[in-house]
């Protein structure tokens, strides 16, 4: 009985290491979001319903590109199938390679919410985090920390964009 036991317990340790490094299998992606200027760039990657839903990364302006219209900017948002947003976003104040703004924008049962947070220069890195609970999302952007209150049973999906410049995404890891 003592050796069933025995074999049961070095086989069940065999399979701790192979289930722990599966949770996080997928190494973090990079995304050097280039757009030309007036047009955009984008990477979606669909998400289930459960806990957590999240993104996470890094995000560096490398350059700006010219438009009569459109100014650069980049963002990552969790977009819920009835409508609700959340998004991290960074948005050049002018054409040129100026200040850049650093954004919480959230859209919750159709009321939009816009939050300045921060700024953010040509090539400075900011890292980002949007993780859902069960009743919130905690979004993270720089050093600053966020909570925002919405149904997180919905199913999301992400985004990650950027328009008229090139900005490169780091680190960036995907859950749900």
């Amino acid at each position: 009985m003592s050796s069933r036991l025995t074999r049961f317990r070095l086989g069940f340790l065999a399979l701790v290491p192979i289930a722990a490094t599966g949770v996080n299998a997928a190494p973090p992606l990079e995304f050097d979001c280039d757009a030309a200027p007036g047009a955009y760039s984008d990477l979606k990657q669909v998400s289930a319903s459960g806990y957590p839903v999240a993104v996470s990364g890094k995000v560096t302006f490398v350059k700006a590109r010219a438009d009569q219209k459109w100014l650069p900017g980049a963002s990552v948002s969790l977009n819920s199938k009835s409508g609700d947003l959340v998004m991290f976003r960074v948005a050049a104040t002018d054409r040129d390679q100026g200040q850049l703004r650093l954004q919480l924008l959230t859209r919750i049962k159709g009321k939009d919410d816009l939050k300045e947070v921060g700024t953010a220069k040509l090539d400075e890195v900011t890292r980002f985090a949007i993780t859902s609970t069960s009743s919130a999302f905690s979004v993270v952007i720089g050093d600053r920390s966020y909570r925002v209150e919405v149904d997180t049973g919905n199913d999301w999906s992400t985004e990650v964009t950027c328009t008229t410049g090139e900005f490169l995404y780091t680190d960036l890891l995907f859950g749900g």
